[in-house]
């Protein structure tokens, strides 16, 4: 008789820890599935990150590639054009640069008598 009290108890004992693992493994399931459509959405995103990564690689080297051609270019009409010119365009600007202040002081007498 004892011994089937003690096969009771142990098949009680089975039946409450079934009872309990079963929720627990469909709920490990649910979590799974949850975690594969995850991981789906994620593996779809890096493509996509990928993809914009790239045209944005592509974007600078060919932003670079015309800076350096421009900056080529700049420095051929730099020494084509030479410090000359820009001596010969300085002298007119100094001049310009000097007559202001005479031209706004007119400009200011001119205000006060037109108002009279």
């Amino acid at each position: 008789m004892l011994w089937q009290i003690a096969i009771l108890i142990i098949a009680i004992a089975f039946l409450g820890l079934v009872v309990f693992t079963i929720p627990a493994l469909l709920q490990i399931r649910d979590a799974a599935k949850e975690f594969e459509f995850t991981l789906k959405e994620t593996r779809e995103t890096l493509a996509k990150v990928r993809e914009i990564t790239e045209k944005a690689e592509e974007g600078i080297d060919k932003g670079k590639r015309t800076v350096e051609r421009l900056d080529k270019a700049l420095t051929s009409i730099d020494q084509t054009i030479g410090a000359s010119t820009l001596k010969t365009m300085t002298k007119p600007i100094s001049a310009i640069l000097d007559i202001l202040p005479v031209v706004i002081s007119a400009s200011k007498i001119y205000k006060k008598f037109k108002r009279r």
